[in-house]
């Protein structure tokens, strides 16, 4: 009789620790089917990895961040997991990504109050389409770490920051000038240069923000951004100094406007100015007065887009054979 009561006990035991484990499973199975939709998982606990070889870091669009890499057997917290171009990596905390093949995740999970979130307080769904990110209320704190303003430098004396999340790149004045440009890079080699983990190809938008001037020597300054579609804030540009912009837009195959109303370009070279710009449906050149040079300023270049055109530069042109 005391065995059996002893055998009945053990037996409850086993019961309650199955239905306790069934009740866990099924809150974490209903857990990760309500996010099924999501690209970016948070786990409930921070984890702590060691690095099984030395390994690069990204930013959250799978860009190599030029910074030194982690070495073997170095200890790191694992925040969340994320996907990119269906990729695995682990982000890291600041706004930094390792490859999951690079890590092996220990044992250990622990509970962490910080500015990373966890499970319960934020998800973040993060798609190829810039349309379709979304973000919860209780996320926005962390944006600015996982997605980010990537500084550049300085191109002249001009900062350069970069939006990740629209492909803008920002050029601002500052605090000791507002000359673009120091030296003939153009705005293409002077990215590569810079080694920010910003490539020339993923520029969508150059934002002016406010008051820059140009130099005399601008050539191919906006050159070769092939997937630039717009410019904005070019009636923050001071043209005084300008003498040269041969190929300064060339080669920006999806660019679609320029409104250039507001640039004095008079006696100046713009030979291949907007070569293969054939995206390019409004090209406004109302103050372009006078030219030494402009061989092949148009080619490639609709000719329907180009309007309000000085009626002497459009006859000079046409004479030129230029229209």
């Amino acid at each position: 009789m005391f065995l059996f009561k002893k055998n009945s006990i053990k037996f409850s035991k086993l019961i309650l620790s199955l239905l306790l484990s069934l009740l866990f499973i099924s809150n974490n199975i209903f857990l990760i089917s309500s996010c099924s939709n999501l690209k970016t998982v948070v786990a409930s606990y921070v984890k702590t990895a060691r690095i099984i070889k030395k390994c690069k870091i990204y930013n959250r669009n799978g860009h190599e961040i030029y910074q030194k890499r982690l070495k073997k057997g170095k200890i790191v917290k694992i925040y969340r997991t994320i996907y990119i171009k269906k990729n695995k990596y682990y982000f890291i905390g600041k706004g930094r990504y390792v490859e999951a093949a690079n890590i092996r995740i220990s044992g250990h999970a622990f509970k962490e109050s910080s500015k990373y979130p966890s499970m319960g307080t934020t998800l973040k769904i993060i798609n190829d389409n810039a349309n379709d990110k979304k973000v919860t209320k209780n996320n926005e704190d962390s944006i600015s770490d996982s997605q980010g303003i990537i500084n550049i430098g300085k191109y002249g004396n001009c900062p350069m920051t970069f939006d990740t999340l629209t492909g803008t790149l920002h050029i601002s004045s500052g605090d000791d000038g507002n000359k673009l440009r120091g030296s003939d890079d153009s705005i293409a080699s002077f990215i590569y240069q810079q080694r920010s983990g910003v490539k020339p190809s993923d520029i969508k938008k150059i934002s002016i923000d406010n008051l820059v001037s140009l130099p005399s020597n601008c050539e191919a300054m906006f050159a070769n951004l092939e997937n630039l579609e717009q410019i904005t804030g070019l009636s923050n540009v001071d043209t005084t100094d300008i003498s040269d912009l041969s190929y300064m837009f060339a080669n920006d195959y999806k660019l679609e406007s320029l409104d250039l109303s507001t640039w004095n370009m008079a006696n100046i070279s713009a030979d291949y100015m907007f070569s293969n710009d054939r995206n390019l449906n409004d090209l406004n050149l109302r103050k372009f007065d006078d030219y030494y040079s402009c061989k092949g300023i148009f080619s490639g270049v609709n000719q329907v887009a180009i309007k309000e055109l000085p009626s002497d530069t459009r006859e000079r042109l046409e004479n030129d054979e230029e229209l």
